[in-house]
């Protein structure tokens, strides 16, 4: 509904639009002005005009703002307006409950312009940014796009991606370093996924179970063995499984071990098991045999090494060593006993035993106070029974004797004993 606006109605806005600006009309001023003015006729008709220019100049300023205002106001007004309106109509919203229309209208002839209001009760609208609705659509497409078109948006697949990560359950599969070999057999496993997150779980089918990631297994009985991999996230707790059969195969092996004993230098060698199909024995490093019984000649004294090899059909083997402690027995006797009275029985007092020529001898008597009373170095000179140096026989009783023999290998034996000298 629209009602025309009289003279007045008209002259209260304008006057409200030239209150606004900065040179107010006042009556009041322009008496002022008048009573400050110089008597001088001529004087007063300057003043008068230059004045006059200047209210000229500040009405014609005032008139270009109200027009600036009105077309300012139309413009933001036919904005909002439907294109199919013949007239012009400026909308300026104020409130929810009433709207001032403005409607121009030009005469032919420039007569003075018509000016109606109409009050309207519309409700005032927000009007967005061009740039507000191209973002809003623009969101709504991808929100609304179906996950199926052949194009995803990098902000859906993003999406995508973080929700399937969450919901994702662990890969459990998972390899190891050696599927099939002699026991002990060492096998390490490595899991297809390696993440601090993830408690994992190893059960192996010999009863025993690990919780690293990589544990490292030693199987030492032979036979088939399964291996189960069970992977659980810590926070969604989400958990698989996987399980291999057979995957390990751990063959026999011989357990090798052997005594020994000895007859003289002499050292016999047995194996304690009969698991081998053949053996190698080895002294300090050499091959000395190939059979399962073997026999080794010791020659000088020391430390020696015996190793064992066993070997069977699946081509494992064992390995057992020990150290021999060798030292050569000189066999050399020494009586305990001896009478020199020259009735030809017991006579003297000597080594005695087979070979001696092959020993280098060195044979030392000492009394009870310790002083040296005989010594040779010829096996075929014993004692006999006198100090050495003189013709003076030794008095009955126990003596002392050392005996230091050396083989033809360098080995030195030493003895010691006690020989009673009885004269009848």
């Amino acid at each position: 509904m629209r009602t025309n606006l009289t003279d007045k109605d008209l002259g209260e806005i304008l006057r409200e639009r030239l209150d606004s600006l900065d040179y107010p009309y006042n009556h009041n001023d322009w008496l002022r002005l008048e009573r400050n003015l110089p008597k001088n006729g001529t004087l007063l008709s300057r003043l008068l005009s230059r004045t006059s220019y200047k209210l000229a100049m500040i009405a014609a300023i005032s008139a270009i703002l109200v027009v600036s205002f009105h077309l300012i106001s139309k413009k933001d007004i036919t904005s909002t307006s439907p294109v199919n309106n013949p007239s012009k109509t400026l909308s300026k919203p104020s409130s929810p409950a009433s709207d001032i229309q403005i409607t121009t209208k030009k005469t032919e002839n420039n007569t003075p312009i018509e000016i109606n209001a109409a009050k309207s009760a519309l409700s005032v609208q927000k009007v967005q940014p061009a740039s507000m609705i191209a973002y809003n659509n623009i969101q709504n497409n991808i929100l609304n796009k179906p996950e199926t078109g052949p194009v995803e948006s990098k902000l859906i697949r993003t999406m995508k991606s973080n929700d399937q990560s969450i919901s994702l359950i662990p890969d459990a599969e998972f390899n190891v370093s050696i599927y099939s070999g002699c026991a002990p057999l060492s096998v390490t496993c490595n899991p297809s996924v390696k993440n601090d997150t993830i408690f994992y779980l190893w059960q192996f089918s010999d009863g025993e179970f690990s919780t690293e990631i990589n544990p490292m297994h030693k199987f030492t009985k032979p036979g088939s063995f399964d291996i189960k991999l069970t992977l659980r996230y810590f926070k969604s707790n989400k958990e698989t499984s996987n399980q291999k059969k057979n995957i390990i195969n751990v063959l026999e092996t011989p357990d090798a071990d052997f005594n020994y004993e000895n007859s003289g230098n002499t050292y016999n060698f047995r194996p304690v098991h009969n698991d081998a199909d053949h053996y190698r024995w080895l002294m300090n490093g050499d091959e000395f045999s190939g059979e399962s019984i073997s026999h080794y000649e010791f020659l000088r004294n020391g430390n020696y090494v015996v190793d064992l090899i066993a070997y069977n059909s699946n081509s494992c083997f064992d390995k057992v060593s020990k150290v021999i402690h060798f030292e050569a027995q000189h066999t050399i006797y020494m009586p305990n006993a001896f009478s020199p009275n020259g009735d030809g029985n017991n006579d003297v007092f000597g080594p005695t035993g087979e070979n001696l020529s092959d020993f280098h001898i060195t044979m030392n008597i000492y009394n009870k106070q310790g002083l040296l009373i005989y010594t040779t170095s010829d096996p075929i000179r014993p004692w006999d029974g006198k100090i050495q140096g003189s013709n003076q026989p030794a008095e009955p009783g126990v003596y002392i004797w050392k005996l230091i023999s050396t083989d033809k290998f360098g080995n030195t034996d030493s003895k010691m004993g006690n020989v009673s000298l009885f004269r009848n």
